[in-house]
């Protein structure tokens, strides 16, 4: 399956990637070559939105992760939303959620970071 990626860039320094399809062995390169240049180029948030994807491999997994550790390392913030319940059970079973920053829509998303810029978080 194909996966297809769309980025909107928010005020800020904040990019929302909308995924659509499996990022798995064939796709997750294409995933990696669309955010490693906003890493490089010092993104403070970066945001999965994840309703569109069907399916994560251990490839994808690990795509996610780097782009986790990248934003860590620089204190940026990696989000994800929207994920999808047999994507979900992915994340639980290498026990990954407790560790990242998950919500259940955009609408929490922007919550999050309005109360981050007023300074409440």
């Amino acid at each position: 399956m194909s996966l297809k990626i769309n980025v909107d860039k928010k005020p800020g320094d904040v990019f929302v990637f909308s995924i659509n399809g499996s990022i798995d062995t064939d796709t997750y390169k294409e995933l990696d070559d669309r955010v490693s240049p906003l890493l490089s180029s010092g993104a403070k948030v970066i945001i999965f939105d994840m309703e569109g994807v069907e399916y994560v491999s251990s490839m994808g997994l690990n795509t996610i992760f780097k782009v986790q550790r990248a934003l860590d390392k620089t204190s940026g913030t990696f989000m994800m939303t929207n994920i999808q319940p047999q994507v979900k059970k992915v994340f639980e079973i290498v026990k990954a959620l407790p560790n990242m920053k998950v919500f259940e829509s955009i609408e929490e998303v922007d919550a999050y970071l309005y109360k981050i810029q007023k300074g409440d978080i």
